[in-house]
């Protein structure tokens, strides 16, 4: 089990502040990735109807929370700290 401090970076007045937040567990991180690649993979292995357009790829922003789980984005100021870009493969 590997883990990684969690960090959050701020600048006022040209300092810049780091604060400890917690740590990542790599291992669990990993699980969470897998989790999200095999939710998303029917969309791409599924062929379209006859006629419909089909999905070649699609891009999604993740953030880390101060607790090590992964967070979808949805809106506001937070940027992502993962980004992943799912592609239909070539055989299809």
């Amino acid at each position: 089990m590997t883990k990684y401090e969690v960090a959050e970076i701020t600048q006022t007045e040209g300092l810049t502040d780091v604060e400890l937040r917690g740590e990542v567990d790599l291992d669990e991180l990993r699980d969470q990735l897998r989790e999200i690649r095999d939710a998303i993979n029917p969309v791409f292995t599924e062929l379209p109807a006859d006629g419909a357009l089909g999905l070649e790829s699609v891009v999604i922003s993740l953030a880390i929370g101060y607790k090590g789980k992964i967070l979808f984005l949805v809106s506001g100021s937070v940027e992502a700290s993962i980004t992943l870009k799912f592609s239909r493969p070539n055989s299809l």
